[in-house]
């Protein structure tokens, strides 16, 4: 397993590194630049900023500058739009309300996500599988924009017993949780659900069933760690976009969190706050992938690393 580890490994080095190098020329193939869009400036001071940026120099020349300083110091360089903040610094404050909004949300979609496909799975053609499964359907097809205003409006504003904005206080992190919680665990339940009745119909479950073991040693040793083989891919980047904080969730309930970086970054043709907020969803969403790979061998028996 050690060595497969590796190869994981180097493959998402190498995916990494292929994100960046994407990345850095089509923001160069753009139209315009980072200082495009302001008051005109004479053209020696326009020169000393490009040249504080490393934007005078040819394109290659800049990625090299680029790479060189990404991954001998880890320095995502300064920002062009906050002068006086460097992208680490910027992606570091974010990143912190964002992973606290996506660890909730990650708890809240697990929770209701494998109890109610578990709940459908064991109850299969019955009332209470097509009522999470319904609802399910509904929270696939239900935008986030709107099942975040909906939340507002009923426990903000009519309730009164949630703040609908800013998180000050731990209070403040219910509903955006909820929030991006709900639109996870439709999915979940959906694939808990998928997962859980084929392998009920395997022979094996029905050779545990026959020698009289209790249906709650079959359902927690020996169906539960297949059936959720689906719930774990799927959790892999999801897990990614929920830590790293979902856009339009982050802008109902006034989130400074990354999202908002990444919006403003293209906005104001910010390259290297935009180029560090994708180095940071790359890495999540690789990182959680292997850990996914993985888990694999431990869930499943069948799988080996060999």
């Amino acid at each position: 397993m050690f060595r497969y580890v590796l190869k994981r490994l180097w493959g998402g080095v190498i995916t990494l590194f292929v994100v960046i190098t994407l990345s850095f020329f089509m923001m160069r193939l753009a139209p315009g630049g980072p200082f495009s869009k302001d008051r005109a400036y004479p053209p020696e001071v326009l020169r000393n900023i490009e040249a504080k940026y490393h934007l005078d120099k040819p394109v290659l020349v800049q990625y090299w500058i680029y790479i060189k300083r990404v991954v001998v110091n880890f320095d995502l360089g300064p920002s062009t739009r906050y002068s006086d903040r460097s992208v680490n610094e910027l992606i570091a404050s974010g990143l912190d309300f964002s992973a606290k909004v996506g660890a909730g949300a990650l708890l809240c979609a697990v929770l209701v996500g494998v109890l109610s496909g578990l709940l459908a799975a064991l109850n299969h053609n019955k009332s209470l599988d097509y009522i999470p499964m319904s609802l399910a359907m509904v929270g696939v097809s239900v935008p986030d924009f709107v099942l975040a205003n909906l939340l507002v409006i009923l426990f903000g504003l009519q309730l009164q017993i949630l703040p609908v904005a800013g998180v000050d206080e731990w209070q403040g992190y219910i509903l955006p949780c909820v929030t991006l919680g709900l639109i996870y665990a439709s999915s979940i339940a959906r694939l808990t659900r998928g997962g859980m009745l084929e392998i009920l119909g395997q022979d094996f479950i029905r050779t545990a069933r026959a020698k009289g073991l209790p249906k709650r040693t079959v359902l927690w040793k020996h169906s539960l760690k297949g059936g959720l083989l689906p719930v774990v891919s799927y959790l892999g980047p999801a897990t990614a976009g929920m830590l790293t904080g979902s856009l339009i969730v982050e802008k109902v309930f006034n989130i400074p969190g990354l999202g908002r970086f990444f919006i403003d970054s293209a906005i104001n043709r910010d390259y290297t706050l935009a180029m560090g907020s994708v180095i940071v969803y790359a890495v999540m969403i690789i990182a959680f992938n292997i850990i996914v790979d993985c888990l694999y061998g431990v869930l499943d028996p069948r799988v080996t690393y060999d």
